[in-house]
């Protein structure tokens, strides 16, 4: 044991970009979210025609921590034109931030849209406000679009990047771990210093609140103690374990579907919006490698009945075979080239394990099936006119082989130009 080496190895030691480009997607997917449900009250929170003017806001600032109003681009008076332009930046710049495109500043923009929503009216806000704050700002300090960006398919197309994707150096996603575990252990310690937690009683006024409730638990009455007993002990035990043993190599993946378990449990009955995306989001930094070469493996195999191969007698255009390739994780779909194969007015053909064969946008419409990323544009094959884009993505795919004479008529032209 080694504690400096150990210690470089826990921040510095490159690992996969996967885990964090995931939680960077459904990170800014959650702020898309919460900006449309703040939308509909976003004039009578945020502007001085609600009851929380900017005059009332310093108030209350200065009654609850004494000091200089924070800034924020709201406190002006804001009309209901402005105040909606900035509503829309803000989802454009989630909407940016969840697809990796000019990822870090896109980041920088997500982080100052939500500290000047917070800055003008803290009276709304919860605990998953604080979260989404805090790691916007370690998003910013990342390398987040490394991998599942458009930033990334930018550097392909550019020739910048190799296909398969680099590694990234950890710390700020070691940043976002460590705070996880301190979110958690400032609950467990706020919980285990009051009574009603302490007596088993906790979960049984929250759930049964009815400002606070948003589906009824049947069982949780006053003659369930039982459960209430059980339900109470349970959180503060799994909000204990997501402190100290989500660290486990062999407990971690146990932790983690148990504090997914708690999160939903918490969305169904309780009405705290964002909560649980945001803390079940956050788990995915803790997801390693090894944890999705086993994903990977196990979905190989699941799905074993679904693999296609695609054959055609032309040739397939570089770029767009490494993004097919990269967005099939569980490789469902073979990419082969047989000149050999001729079949009139046909360019592709494909076969699956039970021995179909499928032709040109037909492939097309199958492939999609199969890579998520395609999958909306698989259900517009349903309308009239869906399939234009099948026939069009085929185009975008595969080129036709020149014929042997057309070959040798350009052959002939390139010796009589260098002549």
């Amino acid at each position: 044991m080694n504690p400096r080496r150990d210690w470089d190895h826990f921040w510095f030691d490159p690992i996969g970009g996967t885990s964090l480009g995931l939680f960077r997607f459904f990170f800014g997917l959650s702020c898309i979210i919460g900006a449309v449900l703040l939308w509909p009250d976003r004039v009578l929170w945020f502007t001085d025609q609600g009851p929380i003017t900017f005059a009332v806001a310093q108030m209350l600032n200065a009654l609850g921590t004494p000091g200089p109003t924070p800034y924020s681009p709201l406190n002006a008076h804001t009309t209901e034109l402005g105040i909606s332009l900035f509503f829309i930046a803000f989802i454009v710049a989630s909407l940016t931030l969840s697809l990796g495109f000019c990822t870090r500043t896109s980041a920088i923009l997500v982080d100052l849209g939500l500290s000047a929503l917070h800055n003008r009216n803290n009276q709304i806000i919860n605990g998953s406000d604080l979260v989404f704050s805090v790691m916007a700002f370690y998003l910013i300090l990342s390398p987040a679009g490394a991998v599942f960006s458009v930033d990334r398919l930018i550097r392909l197309a550019r020739g910048k990047e190799p296909a398969e994707p680099r590694l990234i150096v950890p710390w700020a996603q070691r940043l976002m771990q460590i705070q996880v575990s301190i979110i958690y252990c400032a609950a467990v310690l706020s919980k285990v210093t009051g009574s009603l937690w302490i007596n088993g009683m906790a979960v049984y006024y929250p759930v049964n609140y009815p400002e606070l409730q948003r589906f009824p638990i049947p069982h949780l009455g006053v003659n369930d103690i039982w459960l209430i007993d059980l339900l109470t002990y349970g959180a503060i035990a799994t909000e204990f374990a997501l402190v100290f043993f989500i660290w486990h190599p062999r407990l971690r993946l146990y932790v983690i579907t148990a504090g997914v378990l708690l999160h939903l449990g918490i969305e169904y009955s309780i009405n705290v919006p964002m909560f649980a995306g945001i803390m079940i989001a956050s788990y995915l930094t803790f997801i390693t490698d090894e944890d999705w070469k086993k994903l990977k493996r196990s979905l190989k195999r699941r799905f074993a009945y679904a693999k296609l191969t695609v054959t055609t007698n032309g040739t397939y255009r570089p770029l767009a075979l490494a993004l097919l390739k990269r967005f099939d994780p569980v490789e469902l779909i073979q990419y082969k080239v047989d000149p050999d194969w001729q079949d009139s007015g046909s360019l592709v053909r494909a076969e699956d394990v039970h021995g179909r064969t499928y032709l040109d946008r037909l492939v097309v419409r199958e492939m999609a099936s199969r890579i998520p990323v395609l999958w909306p544009l698989r259900l517009i094959s349903w309308f009239p006119g869906g399939n234009k884009w099948a026939e069009s993505l085929e185009r975008s795919i595969v080129t036709k082989r020149p014929a042997p004479a057309e070959q040798a008529d350009v052959t002939h032209e390139a010796m009589a130009t260098n002549s």
